[in-house]
């Protein structure tokens, strides 16, 4: 593999210039403003609603950002995006999540060159496919609920990492930024504009290889 940028470990800072005149533009500032308030955030701070139910079922945006916004996964050209290898290697991982979970159906997603969008669905059941004890306790199906999102994200980041350090030649560095954003999508009108912003998500940066 020969992607244009640099090894895991030798990340550097890569700035996004946003599209002023495309309205979605709204999301872009809310995950910015987002991200600038992570960073000021002590490391053991909690970044959930407190009034939330994560046990719940429901739709549920993730953003899962590379280490340094490094652009390892591609790059975009003429607003639309170009995957590398290893942006289809990610890909396919997130292909294969619903394989994996029962009770987590994938809406909506997309590799960027940075970061990776997600819009999941948690539904009425959940459990891991490769379990080999199921029960009926509407408790343990609670506790399984409310694991799956973190379950799902930190599977979803310690294989691809893992493979791409494998590939890479190197070993144990750091692909990921160690906090994620979630974002419960509860109205409809919403939730079509968190679709509409994710499949056109590279009509809201600019970025060249």
């Amino acid at each position: 593999m020969n992607p244009p940028y640099n090894r895991p470990c030798d990340y550097t800072p890569v700035v996004i210039a946003l599209n002023g005149n495309n309205p979605a533009n709204r999301f872009v500032h809310r995950f910015i403003i987002w991200e600038n308030a992570m960073n000021r955030r002590r490391k053991h701070s909690s970044l959930r609603a407190r009034w939330h139910d994560y046990s719940a079922p429901g739709l549920y945006h993730i953003i899962l950002t590379l280490k340094e916004r490094q652009p390892y996964f591609g790059y975009i050209r003429d607003s639309e995006m170009h995957l590398n290898d290893f942006g289809h290697l990610v890909s396919g991982h997130v292909l294969q999540l619903e394989e994996r979970y029962d009770g987590l159906r994938l809406d909506t997603f997309a590799v960027m060159p940075d970061h990776v969008h997600l819009l999941v669905e948690i539904q009425d059941i959940t459990r891991e496919s490769f379990a080999s004890n199921h029960t009926k306790d509407q408790a343990a199906k609670g506790r399984r609920r409310r694991m799956l999102i973190p379950l799902m994200v930190g599977y979803l980041k310690m294989r691809t990492a893992k493979e791409i350090n494998h590939l890479q030649g190197t070993s144990g560095c750091a692909l990921w930024q160690e906090r994620y954003y979630d974002r419960i999508v509860r109205i409809a009108t919403d939730i079509d504009s968190v679709r509409r912003y994710i499949v056109h998500n590279a009509l809201h940066h600019t970025r060249t290889p």
